[in-house]
Formats: C-alpha cells, sequence, structure tokens
C-alpha cells in the first residue's frame, strides 16, 4: 500500500469499472483495490476487511460498482458525521457520480464534482444546500478557521435551508465575511450593530463575532472567529505557569472574549524565556515576541514610565497586542 491510501480508496467491486477506477485515480490519486486480480491494483479478500482496516485512516472511499454493494459495506462502520470518511459510488460505466457520506464536512460533494468533471459524468449531489446554492453552514468553520458555537447546529441548519428570514451579523471582517456577504442569499439581511436587529421580522441569528448578543430571542448560530490578539507584560519567571494562564483566560472571560477567539500572544523579546509562554505555545497559542524598538513607537492609552525605565518602551503588553 502507497502513503496515497491515507487519503483515497477506491474500491473496485465489478471488473467492468476497472477503466473507471484508473481515471479516478489520475483525478484523485490514492490505490485501486480489488478481489479480481487485475493490474496495478491492490488484492484484498473482502472488501468488508478493507474497510475494516482503513475506515479510520483513509479520509475518502470511492465504490466503483452498485450503490446496493456500497451502503450496506460501509452501515456497520457508521459513527457521526463529525468523524466519518467521506464515501462516494461511481457506476462502472462511470456515467453518475453519487457522494454517499459525509458531503460537506468530509469533503465527499467536492470529490464527486472532481470525479465527474474527469470522467465527462454527471454528479448527483443531494446534500439541500448545494441543490439550492446556499451556504454550508456546517463547513464554515473548517473553511474559515472558525469555531461554531453550537457545534450541533442541525436547527439553524433547517431553518436556513428552509430559507427562513435571517439576520446576519458581522462584528468582525475576514475573508469568511467578505465571501458571505458577495454570496448573500436572498432571505439573508446582514447588520453590523445587534440593536438594528428586530426579532419579530427574523427566524434565525446567525453571528460572526467575539460576541454573540444574549438579547436576541431567536435561535442562533455563533461563528468565533481567532481575531483578538492578547499582549502580555509578565513578571520574571511568572509561576506557576498553568494558573498565570488560567487567569489570562479568566479575565478574558471577564470581558466576554471567548479562548476560541484568541489568534496570538504577544510581548516583548526580553520575556522569551518565560514559562507562561512555553505553557501558551503548548496549548497550541501562537506566541509572537517584539523588540523594545518595535514596540516603543506604538501609541497605547496607559504608558509607564516604570516600564520605559526597565525595558526601553512605555508599553509591553498593549503595544504588543496593538502591533500584532
Amino acid at each position: 500500500m502507497t502513503n496515497d491510501i491515507m487519503k483515497t480508496c477506491i474500491i473496485l467491486v465489478s471488473e467492468a469499472g476497472y477503466g473507471t477506477a484508473k481515471t479516478i485515480r489520475a483525478e484523485l490519486g490514492g490505490e485501486i483495490f480489488s478481489m479480481h486480480g487485475e493490474p496495478d491494483t491492490t488484492h484484498i479478500d473482502t472488501i468488508g476487511g478493507l474497510l475494516a482496516e482503513l475506515w479510520t485512516v483513509a479520509g475518502t472511499f470511492v465504490f466503483v460498482g452498485a450503490m446496493g454493494i456500497c451502503v450496506r459495506s460501509i452501515a456497520p462502520l457508521l459513527v457521526d458525521k463529525h468523524s466519518d470518511p467521506a464515501v462516494i459510488c461511481v457506476d462502472c460505466t462511470g456515467a453518475t457520480v453519487i457522494p454517499v457520506l459525509s458531503g460537506h464536512l468530509g469533503g465527499a460533494n467536492k470529490a464527486a464534482m472532481d470525479i465527474a468533471s474527469a470522467l465527462g459524468a454527471v454528479p448527483a449531489v443531494t446534500t439541500l444546500s448545494d441543490r439550492l446554492g446556499l451556504w454550508a453552514l456546517d463547513t464554515m468553520p473548517g473553511k474559515f478557521g472558525w469555531t461554531a458555537v453550537p457545534a450541533g447546529m442541525n436547527t439553524q441548519i433547517a431553518l436556513f435551508t428552509a430559507r427562513k428570514p435571517t439576520a446576519l451579523l458581522l462584528t468582525v471582517r475576514d475573508r469568511g465575511t467578505e465571501w458571505m456577504e458577495q454570496h448573500l442569499p436572498g432571505h439573508v439581511t446582514v447588520f453590523s450593530r445587534a440593536e438594528d436587529i428586530d426579532p419579530d421580522k427574523f427566524e434565525l441569528l446567525i453571528v460572526v463575532g467575539v460576541r454573540c448578543p444574549k438579547d436576541i430571542p431567536l435561535p442562533c448560530l455563533h461563528y468565533i472567529p481567532r481575531c483578538v490578539h492578547v499582549g502580555v507584560g509578565l513578571a520574571r519567571q511568572a509561576a506557576p505557569a498553568d494558573r498565570v494562564v488560567s487567569e489570562i483566560f479568566s479575565a478574558l472571560a471577564s470581558a466576554g472574549i471567548p479562548g476560541e477567539a484568541i489568534a496570538g500572544i504577544s510581548t516583548i523579546e526580553e520575556k522569551r524565556d518565560e514559562p507562561v509562554l512555553s505553557f501558551l505555545a503548548g496549548q497550541g497559542h501562537p506566541v509572537r515576541l517584539f523588540t523594545a524598538d518595535e514596540l516603543k513607537d506604538i501609541e497605547v492609552p496607559n504608558p509607564s514610565d516604570t516600564v520605559m525605565r526597565h525595558m526601553g518602551t512605555a508599553s509591553v503588553s498593549e503595544a504588543a497586542a496593538l502591533l500584532a
């Protein structure tokens, strides 16, 4: 088996689909698995055995053969759309391509479109948002690096795809919000201030921003972008690191800033070896260091003569956050 199978497994159900399978491999890469001994394929004894071995490893399974065999083969392995791989079924002649499982989160819809393009086939995409040309709400976090609250959004998706009047509150701007405004469905109205939203006129609220308004009585889907830069000015060898970090995030929470919004931590170069920074980096928070020369010219609301005497800049935490 090649490393490509970590991405794509092409399962040749019927010998008649060999040519179709080779075309798919040329488009997606990966490896062809077959029980029939065709040239340049990997032999398997059973489809079930292959799936049991690779279900949690491979990203995409493409069945070349009957849909019934595909469905019965994968049924015992299904968990949920957040963990199941993409599954696609292509008829042996290469005329029809059907995304079967994980169309959005697993990427089966996109892979099916790519396969259909290579085969000159008809892609039978059935997910409602794709058929209606609407946003796929469950793919937005992965597409734009956001966190969704709640993670389970079936109610919100149902309202959205039913084209219920939707208020879109944008309190930050990034490539994701720009894309949303460029592809705005007709039933969505954009707002930049929560107080301008009349809840009697809408049935769904979608928010892209750090905070979600609590006083709008509508089902809500909150996307949290990583857009907050935290500047820190640390006492020398501040410890214990975990407690200091807990205090930092408690202060942020008190200000209504969730941890999911943190884009990075910034401070002065002299603090490079502080245990707190190592702890934060170990938790996956990017840490950025600036020199005193870079920080000293940043205008801040609370400059300090004491900090200037010791660090060569009138501000560390505020200046670092602003410069980041």
